[in-house]
């Protein structure tokens, strides 16, 4: 048998762009998807005259990213807005430049990130009890 010890790619792809994805499930009660928006809704934070900005907002349509990366039955699973699908919330991207100004910095790992213009923080709420938090950061 013939065991091919070498391999040649004729090109070499560079990426246009590294993120990372920290994913943190849990679950919850399978019931309470709707009394969970509706709490994180009512989190808010202090700006200028301590006017009061939300943090989480509930978004209905889906950014580009994962309209070109999932199926459209996942797609549609995730963000139709029906009865049993999941919901979908994102922190408010001046909440979390507040949180975490412009970019994020790790002396330990020499290493420079910002949080994802698009992604950001987002939760996951799905009727079966689980939810996942995203947070994605790409490298400066």
């Amino acid at each position: 048998m013939n065991i091919i010890t070498n391999l040649v790619i004729s090109k070499t792809y560079k990426p246009i762009a590294q993120h990372t994805r920290f994913l943190y499930p849990f679950l919850m009660d399978r019931n309470k998807v709707t009394e969970a928006v509706a709490a994180l809704q009512t989190f808010t934070h202090s700006g200028r005259n301590n006017k009061r900005h939300p943090i989480w907002e509930q978004i209905d349509k889906p950014f580009g990213f994962y309209r070109q990366e999932m199926l459209e039955r996942v797609t549609q699973f995730l963000f139709s807005g029906q009865p049993g699908s999941c919901r979908y919330l994102k922190v408010n991207l001046k909440t979390a430049n507040i949180w975490f100004g412009e970019e994020i910095h790790s002396t330990e790992f020499n290493l420079k990130a910002a949080l994802n213009k698009q992604a950001g923080i987002e939760v996951f709420l799905s009727h079966y009890g689980v939810g996942v938090l995203s947070i994605t950061l790409e490298k400066e």
